[in-house]
This record gives C-alpha cells, structure tokens and sequence, in this order.
C-alpha cells in the first residue's frame, strides 16, 4: 500500500512540476502577463549514483543551502521535490 501511495505522490510531483515548465515556456515566448502572475517556488533536490552529472552532495545538504537562499530571498517555496535516481552497478 505504501509504494501505491509513493508512486501517487510521484505522480504529482511530476504533473505539478511540468505545468511549472510549460509556464516558463509561454512566459519565455511572451505569452504570459508577468505582472498578473503569481509566482510560485519550488525546491529540486536530486540524487544520482551513476554517470557524469552524479549529485556528490546528500539531498539533506542540498535542501538546506536552498532553504538559506530562499531565507536570504525573503521568498517561500511551496513545494520541495526529491528525485533519488540509483543505478544498480553489475
């Protein structure tokens, strides 16, 4: 039942995230009033074992240096998404 419930979650951590970059799509290509928008920050921590863009720093870490970024910024993130992406060494 967990993992049904993980999976769900990862879902929509995936929808919310690709309505947050076709956003910035219409916005780069003009299409988006910015003075009408409301702004929305998110937090994106990943983990990676394997290949040349493996994450060295643990998502704890990386958390907290954004949460002092976002404490100097005076802004407020409504989400924070981890993506643990393992590969299995044979």
């Amino acid at each position: 039942m967990e993992d049904n419930s993980q999976l769900n979650d990862y879902k929509q951590q995936l929808l919310e995230y690709a309505k947050f970059q076709a956003d910035n799509k219409l916005r780069e290509k003009g299409k988006v009033d910015e003075e009408n928008t409301k702004r929305v920050y998110v937090i994106y921590a990943r983990k990676s074992t394997k290949g040349k863009d493996r994450q060295e720093r643990s998502i704890p870490d990386q958390i907290a240096d954004c949460q002092r970024v976002v404490k100097e910024l005076k802004i407020t993130p409504v989400k924070i998404f981890i993506n643990l992406s393992f590969h299995k060494i044979t």
